[in-house]
C-alpha cells in the first residue's frame, strides 16, 4: 500500500496531493497466470499511463513498461514510477 499515513501503509509518499491510503498493489490470476493489479483508494485519482483509474476500490491490471503516477500528469508528471517486472524504478524529480 502507498499513502502519506505513516505507519499504516508500506511506502510513505509526504505530499499534499496523496491520500493518507492512496493505492495498494495485488496480484490476479489471470488464464491460470499471476498478474500486477492496483487499486485506487484516493480522492485526487492514481494515473496510469496519463489516464485516471475509472474507479475507486476495483481491481485494474498494470503491465511493463506502464508508467504509475500519484498525481494528475499535468501538475506533476514526474511523481511516480515506471513498472518493469526486471526492475522497478523510481523517478521522483525533486529539485
Amino acid at each position: 500500500t502507498i499513502g502519506s499515513n505513516r505507519g499504516k501503509i508500506d511506502v510513505v509518499v509526504a505530499d499534499d496531493a496523496v491520500s493518507k491510503r492512496h493505492m495498494s498493489f495485488g496480484l490476479v490470476g489471470i488464464n491460470g497466470e499471476l498478474a500486477l493489479s492496483i487499486m485506487d483508494h484516493s480522492t485526487n485519482g492514481t494515473y496510469v499511463n496519463g489516464n485516471r483509474l475509472p474507479g475507486k476500490d476495483k481491481r485494474f491490471r498494470i503491465r511493463s513498461g506502464d508508467k504509475l503516477t500519484l498525481k494528475k500528469p499535468d501538475l506533476d508528471e514526474d511523481f511516480g514510477w515506471k513498472v518493469d517486472f526486471g526492475n522497478t524504478v523510481a523517478f521522483f524529480n525533486r529539485a
